[in-house]
């Protein structure tokens, strides 16, 4: 009889993928097991087996599990039921619950870079021989697994990885990938010593001499003017402000902003709400009597924060602790200084 285990990936994929076990592991493996599994031509990934069954999958090739890290199971079977409702409660894969849920060095994949950490004379003396080549390949560069498979000239290596990342002798370096990018604005610098002595050639232009008169009155304080906060000022074309930017009146450029560019707001401590805050705010008290858990819907700058504020505040007074969750990262910093500003 044939089994198959449906083994949980760590990728954003749906689902689990089938891999055929040989007699020794359908004795062997079960239920929550770490195993490696081949993924794609090439790549080799940690998975967990979620289920193990009989039922042969329909496509005609079924790759076998190259190897088990563990005689005992990683995690229960408990836990994967958890995991389940994770990935349908939240909408998301249950490949990414599984990286959220496992500690990195549990789930070595053959892009994983590892990096030599420094050990003593005496440790370095008690190395296996497939330890000693890795250890001494890493002086020369940080190696990934699949490096370090042709260099032991050895296919399932990660078990020795494993042992190495447990005795300290090595650790997974880890790239961050910046997602976060900086908003770049079109704005308008004015040349002032242009502006004083050839005002003049403005005479036949008189659209390029509003526009030049608008961008002076309005750049009295600021060092640059937004090319689209200028829009809504006065209609233009293009064409008219590259005009002024060909004779010299001023320069475009693309500047680095802030996403969230009004800061001040942040800075204003929040003393009285308005009349449909007080409303929404006495609703959600009187809601938070009856039950544990409230929705706030409200469109971007709707006033949200300064009701969440008056509530942290009630709770404060009251020498309670409040947990504030963020929805995305780029928040932080304003959310962080307007509660300084409220608190402190």
């Amino acid at each position: 009889m044939n089994y198959y285990a449906d083994v949980i990936l760590p990728l954003p994929l749906q689902g689990t993928f089938t891999y055929q076990l040989s007699q020794e592991q359908s004795k062997s493996l079960g239920i929550g097991h770490r195993v490696a599994v081949s993924f794609g031509k090439r790549k080799i990934y940690t998975g967990v087996i979620k289920k193990i069954h009989n039922e042969k999958p329909e496509f005609s090739e079924i790759k076998p599990i190259e190897f088990s890290y563990d005689k005992n199971a990683l995690v229960s079977e408990s836990q994967i039921e958890f995991w389940s409702w994770i990935s349908k409660y939240y909408f998301t894969s249950l490949g990414d619950v599984l990286k959220a849920a496992i500690p990195s060095t549990f789930l070595l994949e053959s892009d994983t870079v590892i990096i030599k950490k420094q050990i003593d004379h005496e440790t370095l003396e008690k190395l296996s021989e497939e330890e000693f080549l890795i250890y001494d390949a890493l002086d020369f560069k940080n190696l990934k697994i699949n490096e370090v498979s042709e260099i032991l000239d050895k296919k399932n290596i990660y078990s020795i990885i494993q042992k190495m990342i447990q005795k300290n002798l090595i650790e997974l370096n880890f790239e961050i990938n910046e997602i976060y990018k900086p908003k770049l604005v079109r704005v308008i610098y004015l040349n002032r010593e242009t502006i004083n002595k050839s005002i003049d050639l403005l005479k036949k232009t008189p659209k390029q001499r509003e526009i030049l008169m608008q961008i002076i009155s309005s750049t009295k304080l600021d060092n640059y003017l937004k090319i689209k906060d200028l829009k809504t000022i006065i209609n233009f074309s293009e064409t008219s402000l590259k005009g002024l930017e060909k004779k010299g009146f001023i320069s475009i450029r693309k500047i680095k902003i802030n996403r969230i560019e009004d800061n001040k707001k942040y800075d204003q401590k929040i003393n009285k709400l308005s009349k449909v805050q007080q409303v929404a705010l006495n609703e959600i008290n009187n809601q938070l009597k009856k039950k544990d858990v409230v929705i706030l819907e409200g469109v971007t700058s709707s006033g949200k924060t300064e009701i969440y504020m008056k509530i942290i505040e009630s709770y404060l007074n009251s020498d309670q602790q409040v947990l504030y969750l963020l929805p995305e990262i780029s928040l932080t910093t304003q959310i962080i200084q307007k509660l300084k500003t409220n608190f402190w």
